[in-house]
């Protein structure tokens, strides 16, 4: 039979979206950088962890942070072959739903329930945190205390909800002033060091006396330490250039990040070993108990850290209402407002983001350990589901029929490390006795299977499924007639 006389495939497509209602082209490639940048809070971790690695690694340090971000590079790289394919609200749960089916997608879903609240948690908590340190650096001893840190977590919590009711771009402009001047102080605290311990010579870069163990476990920290900046594909539905422009700030992001943190390692070797510890948060004046100079730059990183809970908080708001699209979860939370923005799932999910932190906060030690706790077992839950996602990545690209060497070979290599970082984490946190990784991994579990559940209870088939994406809709795509049967008689 010629091929003009068989059957024309049956092409159907929507005359609405299932996203329809959310705001469009709203988000440009630097407000992408921005909460990939938030997230990632460079200031941060380059003034805390960044000086004190090469104290913790010891020898090698160089190469340890090669390997960490390295690792999250090609976690980088598998992300945005998704990526660049579609555009969705649900990051790493479409991306798995699109590779290994619905039931891991909403295990991964949960997981990512769990674990950007448990960001939110943390940006909110350190930050507080550090705004109470930064008032007793200033000599502020009014309400000092546990109770003034958690009036100063509601006050953070409150200004994340105030931003994203404005509006997607104004959030991820504020995200954006804020970590601009935090990377002005981070270069002002980094110059300072310099000029008061001066720059190291070459030999900080042997390898005489290295630790294989400590270099590893050092690339393990530094992935804990860029955990949810990935979140920032869950705005490509609002994305101006989705295709273009989410691998753009997740590439660009990280290789910022990366400079900044390999600077403050190589300042930070010249610092003598007598020194006051670098969490002691006293950058300018060591040893003091006062300092309005370190004041400011806490209050900075606080700053800092509630553009984190916020970018998250923007994740997490569109994850829900992506999962509310589907069928998923109730159809109310997948509403949004007069300016297209998922109010109600950011709302719906405050109480898991900030309830089990504040609880944290009345519990924790005087060395207030919790936040970072709590930072190390959500990288449990979210490097398993990096791994998932990679392993995705290789039945989506044989499915496609596209499965060429370097996605795959990053797939590889990723998955694994991601694994392994996930493993080493839930070992140490066994072995010490303390079990929040597992109660966060059984959550995820739970709340998948549950979702799971919910879905066959609703029997969500036809126009909506598990892991759904922005997809073409009648209006936008042009057909040719449909030929008539006589059409092909002989001439």
């Amino acid at each position: 039979m010629p091929a003009r006389d068989r059957a024309r495939p049956s092409l159907r497509f929507r005359d609405r979206s299932v996203f329809e209602g959310v705001a469009r082209r709203e988000v440009g490639a630097l407000d992408l950088v921005a909460h990939s940048v938030a997230v990632l809070v460079p200031s941060l971790t380059a003034l805390g962890s960044g000086l004190a690695f090469p104290a913790v690694v010891g020898p090698g340090f160089w190469v340890s942070t090669l390997l960490g971000f390295g690792l999250v590079g090609l976690l980088t790289l598998t992300f945005n072959q998704f990526s660049t394919r579609f555009r969705s609200a649900g990051t790493l749960y479409t991306f798995v739903a699109k590779g290994l089916g619905p039931m891991l997608a909403l295990v991964v879903g949960g997981g990512l329930i769990i674990g950007y609240s448990a960001m939110i948690g943390f940006g909110l908590g350190s930050g507080s945190r550090r705004a109470e340190a930064a008032l007793a650096a200033g000599g502020v001893d009014l309400f000092a205390g546990t109770g003034r840190e958690l009036v100063l977590l509601v006050v953070g919590a409150s200004m994340c909800l105030y931003a994203i009711s404005r509006g997607i771009h104004w959030s991820t402009r504020a995200a954006l002033a804020v970590e601009v001047v935090s990377l002005v102080v981070l270069v002002v605290v980094l110059g300072t060091w310099i000029e008061r311990y001066g720059w190291p010579g070459p030999e900080v870069l042997s390898l005489e006396g290295a630790s294989l163990s400590r270099i590893l476990l050092g690339a393990g920290l530094i992935v804990t330490l860029t955990l949810a900046y990935e979140s920032s594909a869950s705005l490509g539905l609002e994305t101006k250039r989705p295709f273009a422009e989410v691998p753009f700030a997740l590439r660009w992001s990280l290789v910022l990040a990366a400079v900044l943190f390999a600077f403050a390692n190589l300042v930070a070797t010249q610092r003598p070993a007598d020194a006051p510890s670098v969490f002691s948060w006293r950058w300018f004046s060591p040893g003091a108990d006062r300092s309005v100079a370190d004041a400011l730059v806490l209050v900075v990183l606080a700053w800092s850290l509630v553009a984190l809970a916020l970018c998250v908080w923007c994740a997490l708001a569109r994850l829900v209402f992506s999962l509310a699209r589907e069928g998923v979860l109730p159809d109310a939370l997948g509403r949004v407002n007069a300016r297209g923005i998922p109010m109600t799932a950011a709302l719906a999910v405050t109480p898991l983001a900030v309830l089990p932190t504040m609880v944290g906060v009345l519990a924790q030690d005087e060395g207030g350990s919790f936040g970072w706790e709590l930072k190390v077992a959500t990288s449990v839950v979210i490097c398993t589901a990096y791994a998932l996602t990679a392993l995705s990545l290789l039945l989506f690209l044989r499915r496609l029929d596209e499965v060429t060497p370097v996605p795959v070979v990053a797939a590889v290599v990723s998955g694994v490390g991601a694994a392994a970082v996930a493993v080493n984490e839930l070992v140490t946190e066994l072995r010490d006795g303390t079990y929040l990784a597992v109660g966060l991994l059984v959550a995820s579990a739970v709340l998948g299977l549950l979702m799971r559940l919910g879905t066959a209870r609703r029997r969500v088939t036809g126009d909506r499924y598990v892991g759904m994406h922005d997809e073409a809709l009648a209006s936008s795509v042009i057909l040719p007639p449909e030929e008539r049967a006589d059409s092909h008689a002989d001439r």
